[in-house]
């Protein structure tokens, strides 16, 4: 069985897509039937909104200040990076 059809639990009016594991479809086929964006430009799109808001607000803010945040002084630990932020961005 293969295709989109009424969600069973769902509100109505929702659709799920429905294939079994030999139909092979792949998943950017399946986000584009059902009109969903991945979840890498959703997060992608939360990120750059909020840095919007931050550089919006008046100079002196915590927000703002601990964005541009670079601690002087003593060396880090030895292991692997954190991840910081704005790193993707």
């Amino acid at each position: 069985m293969a295709g989109l059809c009424e969600g069973g639990n769902e509100p109505p009016g929702s659709l799920k897509a429905r294939y079994s594991l030999l139909d092979h479809k792949r998943n950017e086929d399946t986000l584009q039937e059902l009109n969903m964006q991945p979840l890498e430009e959703k997060i992608t799109e939360y990120r750059n909104r909020w840095l919007e808001h931050i550089s919006r607000m008046e100079a002196g803010r915590t927000s703002q200040e601990m964005l541009k945040y670079h601690p002087q002084g003593r060396r880090r630990r030895p292991g692997r990076l954190q991840k910081r932020l704005l790193d993707p961005v």
